[in-house]
């Protein structure tokens, strides 16, 4: 199978649903390697040894723990509709580089793919199934293990009486597969310079009107374990049900285009906040101007740490990021060469859209922070 169009754990759950009592997932160069442009060291696309590794749990039914071991036993289903075991793929699945995956796309026999299952390799896109009496053996040493999820909160009190409070909460994953230098530490980065800024405001006596909660979320990679299971426990809580909105930025930068999908009602305030923070291209136009002419608010749909609190509390949430200007999956997301180089030298060199991101981030929460209407 080939990464792109939906979600891993999709393809992962369709493939089992069809009888398949394996499956292999590779990132085909057409969608983020040299179909794309020059690959990485040369240029920012993925290289042909680069393996895109992945939760395939099935979190569009169910995100989070599976077992939800931090709640009486039950929940899971009561919570989801849905048991444990209907949660996570049966079948042994592994991912591959596109190196590794081209012997076996040439060893298929059968009819040639339509022309949107075909990718960039020089070879022949069939639909098998395999020629000459081809197979494959493949082998897994999984295992099943618990351990704790460490999630970090820290609260900025605001003057509000807590009866009235609206909190104002941002979120940021830490954990990654390998290094993580865009995914999530370009974000995780961003929330740190945030949070010095806030420091900065109150050493000078300043206080927001509403509280701010800054949230640094564990176990995302793994189904967004550690956000779920603090939405799902405090959700009757007081700070959760007077929830004014969730800003979370994952990946905050991976290129030069910025996007951003939310709550409509949130649109207006990032407009605004755009409008304040310069485009770090030195053509001295503002970020609403670069990228925001059209007020290009897209719908969320799930994939990081808002889902639950969306899709389960209705809070009202935003996700924001820097992607590649094609709109194209950055090369080496989820690889061992999403590192601190990669990005110095080709994600953002001179780290330029971190202060950006960072500007924006904390200009959107401050200004929700201080309207008490």
């Amino acid at each position: 199978m080939r990464y792109g169009k939906c979600f891993r754990g999709l393809k992962a759950r369709n493939a089992e649903g069809r009888g398949a009592v394996a499956a292999l997932i590779y990132s085909d160069p057409a969608e983020d390697g040299f179909g794309q442009g020059s690959v990485y060291p040369e240029g920012p696309w993925r290289p042909p040894s680069s393996v895109q590794r992945g939760s395939i749990q099935f979190i569009s039914l169910c995100p989070g723990d599976p077992s939800r071991a931090y709640l009486p036993a039950g929940a899971s289903e009561e919570l989801c509709g849905y048991s444990q075991s209907q949660l996570i793929p049966t079948i042994p699945v592994l991912p591959l580089s596109y190196a590794d995956a081209a012997p076996l796309l040439r060893s298929l026999g059968g009819p040639e793919a339509p022309a949107p299952f075909r990718g960039a390799l020089n070879l022949t896109y069939r639909l098998g199934p395999s020629a000459g009496g081809v197979r494959a053996r493949l082998a897994v040493r999984n295992r099943f293990e618990k351990g704790p999820v460490w999630n970090v909160i820290a609260t900025l009190r605001g003057t509000l009486p807590e009866a009235e409070d609206q909190p104002i909460l941002l979120g940021n994953h830490r954990d990654a597969w390998v290094y993580g230098a865009a995914d999530p530490n370009s974000g995780t980065s961003q929330m740190l310079e945030v949070a010095k800024g806030l420091g900065a405001l109150l050493k000078r006596g300043w206080r927001p009107r509403r509280s701010i909660v800054l949230c640094s979320w564990s176990g995302e990679e793994y189904g967004l374990l550690g956000s779920t299971a603090w939405w799902e426990k405090h959700a009757d809580s007081p700070l959760l049900r007077r929830a004014a909105a969730y800003l979370n930025v994952d990946t905050g930068v991976s290129g030069t285009r910025f996007h951003a999908s939310g709550t409509p009602s949130l649109g207006r305030v990032l407009a605004e906040a755009l409008g304040a923070v310069p485009e770090p291209d030195g053509t001295g136009r503002s970020l609403a101007e670069a990228h925001w002419s059209e007020g290009q608010l897209m719908t969320l749909g799930s994939g990081s740490d808002y889902t639950a609190a969306i899709d389960h509390l209705g809070i009202p949430c935003l996700d924001m990021a820097f992607s590649p200007e094609s709109g194209a999956p950055y090369g080496v997301y989820h690889s061992t060469f999403d590192s601190f180089e990669w990005m110095d030298s080709e994600g953002d060199p001179g780290f330029v859209r971190h202060v950006a991101m960072a500007r924006l981030w904390g200009l959107v929460a401050l200004r929700l922070a201080r309207d008490a209407d």
